[in-house]
């Protein structure tokens, strides 16, 4: 399913006429609310085996490759430096930004956090933190995020230890 918004591909699963556990594997690209598609996932019983992001025309597109899960997908196991790193928003940032493009370094997903962490500055900017405070702590957090990741990456790049 591409070419739709996250919320329509998630009632489009929701209310699939054949239950989750018949399809071998599933491929999405939501165009919006990816955060939104991401945690949902689970609650269908579906897990993220696969993640790629490409640019075409200055636009990011997410594509995600989903297998049903089973009983022993229900905890999946994440590098604990990342998870230690992140700390309490680790879930968020899995969210946010998709803990298999995080983990595997892709090139067109840096560029993407940097390219996102100038717009989350831009939106900060024209923030009024008195009258927007829970928006202003939202996309603080979100920066935040955004750089230990971008950090994180790079040093995968450059082959640091993250131990």
């Amino acid at each position: 399913m591409a070419g739709m918004g996250g919320p329509l591909i998630l009632d489009i699963l929701e209310n699939s006429p054949f239950p989750i556990s018949v399809f071998k594997e599933i491929v999405i690209s939501p165009q919006s609310r990816i955060e939104d598609v991401r945690s949902r996932l689970p609650d269908l019983g579906l897990h993220i085996i696969n993640e790629s992001m490409v640019r075409d025309a200055g636009k990011y597109y997410t594509v995600m490759k989903l297998i049903p899960a089973d009983g022993s997908m229900a905890h999946t196991q994440h590098d604990p430096g990342l998870d230690s790193l992140l700390g309490a928003g680790a879930a968020h940032a899995y969210d946010l930004y998709g803990y298999r493009l995080i983990i595997g370094a892709h090139p067109v997903f840096k560029d993407y956090l940097a390219h996102e962490h100038e717009i989350l500055k831009g939106v900060l900017a024209e923030l009024d933190s008195s009258k927007h405070t829970e928006k202003y702590a939202q996309i603080t957090e979100d920066i935040r995020i955004n750089e230990l990741i971008y950090k994180w990456m790079e040093g995968i790049q450059y082959g640091y230890d993250h131990d």
